[in-house]
């Protein structure tokens, strides 16, 4: 068995762990911040004290990246000594950001960089780093979930919130070129979109039950002037419960979105620009409806849900992350 570092601190990271196989690899979860929580949700075990380890003792690294730019997530490579060192970058997005926090010297540590998307490919090449270092994974929970039964007559629709905040806030923030605007004059992005969603369904209110879960770095506090549109909220546990019995899965970008079409659920995402569409992952963005101005939003849910598409879910075929690391660790043997 080999051992497995693994580091994550960002809940979009631990996509990679959740529904491991651990046939032939031994993962040591170390996490921090958000993705100790978002782990525990899941029942993972995982540790969260970094001092005093020992590096020798473990065959591969897995480090996850995140958002912040208060992470701890370089210091760690910073410890590792002559081992492979996989990046792990989860979102298609931003990938120059996150990887910009890195100085040079710990860039030239990094061995192989794991993305879940082939169109941010070039995000990386452009920084000079050769395309044999850089390896396409699927997020092994997509898999995990599309094997979940969901509920075959739900009345639910559920609106998935996420943070309007990242490395750049300039980018989740409103500017001229939004085609939404919502009704209080909000600029946080989630909602802009939240309100433009709200006046979308004003007219099935009344036959579906509609639900608020709130992303796991935001607080219900946040969403306190909406609550009295939704017949309840969500902000505990994980989003397989949440997910198997739900009718329509509504949000932005989050990964959340592309944990829906997994499971072959009918997901809308909204998006006030219509280029942010490609923040989500491109394997499941041909299974999501998307709308991005009001006249778009409004028609999807004018005869709803009679002329809804009809989404299947399907296997995609993509590398796992075990699979990937056991043929870099034997391909050195």
């Amino acid at each position: 068995m080999f051992n497995i570092f693994c580091f994550v601190e960002d809940p979009g990271a631990t996509n990679f762990l959740i529904g491991l196989n651990k046939n032939k690899l031994n993962f040591h979860i170390f996490a921090k911040s958000y993705a100790a929580d978002y782990l525990a949700s899941y029942g993972i075990e995982y540790e969260t004290n970094l001092k005093n380890i020992d590096f020798d003792n473990y065959d591969f690294f897995l480090i996850g990246t995140s958002e912040s730019n208060k992470a701890v997530w370089p210091e760690v490579i910073s410890k590792i000594k002559k081992k492979k060192i996989a990046l792990l970058i989860d979102t298609p997005t931003f990938v120059n950001e996150r990887v910009s926090l890195l100085n040079n010297v710990l860039k030239k540590k990094i061995n192989y960089f794991f993305l879940p998307d082939v169109n941010c490919i070039s995000d990386l090449t452009v920084l000079g780093i050769k395309k044999e270092r850089i390896f396409l994974v699927n997020p092994q929970k997509f898999e995990y979930l599309s094997n979940i039964v969901k509920v075959n007559e739900s009345r639910k629709i559920v609106f998935f919130t996420e943070l309007s905040q990242g490395i750049n806030k300039k980018n989740f923030l409103k500017d001229s070129d939004y085609q939404l605007d919502g009704f209080s004059n909000q600029i946080e992005r989630t909602k802009i979109v939240l309100e433009e969603f709200i006046l979308a369904v004003e007219r099935i209110k009344k036959d579906f039950e509609f639900i608020l879960r709130i992303h796991p770095k935001e607080s219900i506090g946040s969403y306190t002037n909406y609550l009295s549109f939704f017949d309840s909220f969500s902000d505990k546990g994980n989003n397989i419960k949440i997910l198997r019995d739900c009718h329509l899965a509504v949000g932005l970008t989050s990964n959340v979105l592309a944990e829906a079409a997994s499971m072959g659920l009918n997901v809308l995402s909204i998006t006030p620009k219509k280029k942010e569409f490609n923040w989500i992952n491109s394997e499941y963005r041909t299974r999501i409806h998307h709308v991005y101005n009001k006249i778009k939003l409004h028609n999807f849910f004018k005869d709803f849900p009679e002329k809804k598409k009809n989404l299947q879910k399907n296997t995609i075929q993509s590398c796992l992350l075990e699979k990937t690391i056991l043929k870099l660790l034997q391909s050195e043997l």
